[in-house]
């Protein structure tokens, strides 16, 4: 499997907001991702390439996020003519976006990390806030984590070593939040 971290595109809002519409609790409109796209840049996806997709192994989920973005560009994007009309494919069988950070560098915050069911554990989401803080040039970032996301409390809190700023009661409509900084100085770690 090979892995690919970049920067987001406007074309990845399809395959971002079907990741987020599967696994996140709070959930972002299609409006509301487009206009993060508007006002920052500073988004990141991991893709991988498989070199063979057995389509009979794909399970309803994953046939469901394919359709979902394949629906969703056609709704969402307007491609400028200069494509002639062709079709412009962004669910590739052998490149396929499995994850991605927001993030907005001004006020230094990450706004939301989400690895696809089947890719985490993997070492991608250190992959995505890496590439955040190489791109950005933060020296820091801040973040808030539901305190019964256990995976992301060790993830920020003990591998990357950050700080729990505060524990904020009632921030999610069922759940306290964790306020964490985590500082440049996690790039210690090897990826």
């Amino acid at each position: 499997m090979n892995v690919n971290v970049r920067r987001a595109r406007i074309t990845d809002i399809p395959a971002i907001f079907a990741i987020n519409q599967a696994y996140i609790q709070e959930k972002y409109s299609q409006s509301f991702l487009i206009d993060l796209f508007e006002t920052s840049a500073d988004h990141f996806v991991v893709e991988i390439e498989e070199q063979s997709v057995n389509k009979n192994k794909i399970n309803n989920k994953n046939e469901s996020m394919a359709e979902d973005q394949q629906h969703i560009t056609r709704d969402l994007i307007e491609f400028p003519s200069t494509t002639n009309n062709q079709n412009i494919e962004i669910f590739n069988e052998n490149l396929r976006i499995v994850g991605y950070l927001l993030a907005d560098s001004f006020k230094n915050e990450i706004i939301q990390l989400c690895i696809h069911s089947e890719y985490r554990r993997r070492g991608l989401a250190l992959k995505l806030i890496r590439a955040a803080f190489i791109e950005t040039g933060v020296e820091f970032f801040t973040l808030f984590v539901r305190v019964d996301n256990k995976p992301a409390y060790n993830l920020y809190l003990q591998k990357l070593d950050g700080d729990l700023i505060s524990v904020i009661p009632d921030y999610y409509d069922d759940s306290a939040a964790f306020f964490i900084k985590i500082n440049k100085k996690c790039l210690k770690f090897s990826i």
